[in-house]
């Protein structure tokens, strides 16, 4: 994507961020998967928002913040489906950063919702949900 195109640089806030949404990260390879994932999340948060032309600085900081915290959780996730056993600090970072990230998307206004997941009752009584 070029920066022409790329929302995170045409945004109206894009000038106010110094025309990225990676301020002071100009150091990092923007094509590592690390960067790709940070990236998306970060787009993902603020399309849930409306947009990203829609929030505001600060709302942008929780969005990156959440977002670079969503990149560390998935390396410890990565390492635990492959069988690695974590240390009790490790399992301590894991819990602490998961609580982190739930407080910084809950400051930037995600919230959880309930899904009804009750199964209609001609199709329970017909076995087609059990």
């Amino acid at each position: 994507m070029t920066a022409k195109s790329d929302p995170l640089t045409t945004s109206p806030l894009a000038a106010y961020r110094g025309g990225t949404a990676y301020p002071l990260l100009g150091s990092i390879d923007h094509r590592s998967k690390a960067a790709l994932a940070f990236r998306a999340a970060v787009l993902d948060f603020a399309e849930d928002r409306g947009g990203l032309d829609r929030l505001s600085r600060a709302e942008v900081e929780l969005a990156r913040r959440a977002a670079a915290m969503a990149v560390l959780a998935a390396r410890f996730d990565e390492r635990v489906c492959n069988g690695e056993d974590l240390g009790v600090e490790e399992v301590n970072a894991y819990l602490a950063l998961a609580n982190a990230q739930g407080r910084a998307l809950g400051k930037l206004g995600m919230r959880r919702q309930s899904h009804d997941v009750t199964p209609d009752l001609a199709d329970y009584i017909e076995g087609g949900t059990s």
